[in-house]
């Protein structure tokens, strides 16, 4: 499935099946400035969807990012200090994440889906406390530098404990680059709500 953002004219397509991007200058997006595309909702309306069509891209493959991505988001509540009972009890889980997070990698992030559906609610300090714990333990675990391991990693650890979090894709142009990060309930978990501003989502699972 290819999933599709406009970014100020730009077109970014996503395929989360061979983990990769297609960025389309808005010089070559759009036709005198204007696409009908804009206003029906439908890419295929889009004169580049034409070369892309030819190339091989169906149209049944094409869908725009949701809608309800482009939300307002906070700061996730910042636990200073977390009891250190509660960061031992918590390490059997996050080497569970661990493996579950390696085994999630080999595949596109079309499987990235959450498996561990949140089993009961949680306000923001008690998700600041979980991320607080997952940071205190983050320094053990090697290869968390880049954003999409870290941020499944941290995902898969608030699943197992009941927490329902999404993992969030973005992407800007000029130059392009794609970012990923966490959120709960509208809070950003591993990253801050002005730096993912700057990124418009395009995926999220």
């Amino acid at each position: 499935m290819m999933t599709i953002v406009d970014v100020d004219g730009d077109i970014v397509l996503m395929d989360t099946a061979a983990d990769a991007y297609l960025c389309i200058g808005r010089e070559h997006a759009v036709d005198n400035g204007t696409a009908d595309g804009q206003a029906t909702g439908e890419f295929s309306a889009y004169p580049v969807a034409e070369s892309l069509a030819a190339a091989g891209l169906s149209p049944a493959q094409w869908k725009w990012a949701d809608p309800a991505l482009a939300r307002e988001r906070h700061d996730v509540i910042h636990v200073e200090r977390v009891d250190a009972f509660r960061i031992m009890t918590a390490v059997p889980r996050m080497i569970v994440a661990g493996i579950i997070t390696l085994i999630r990698l080999r595949g596109p992030v079309a499987h990235y889906h959450s498996r561990s559906p949140g089993r009961m609610p949680a306000d923001r300090a008690q998700v600041g406390a979980l991320v607080a714990i997952f940071d205190a333990l983050r320094p053990f675990i090697p290869k968390l530098g880049r954003c999409l391991p870290h941020s499944l990693y941290l995902r898969n650890f608030l699943g197992l404990h009941g927490i329902a979090a999404t993992l969030v894709f973005g992407v800007r142009t000029h130059p392009f680059e794609a970012h990923c990060w966490v959120e709960h309930d509208g809070c950003v978990l591993n990253d801050t709500a002005d730096h993912v501003a700057w990124f418009t989502p395009i995926y999220a699972c």
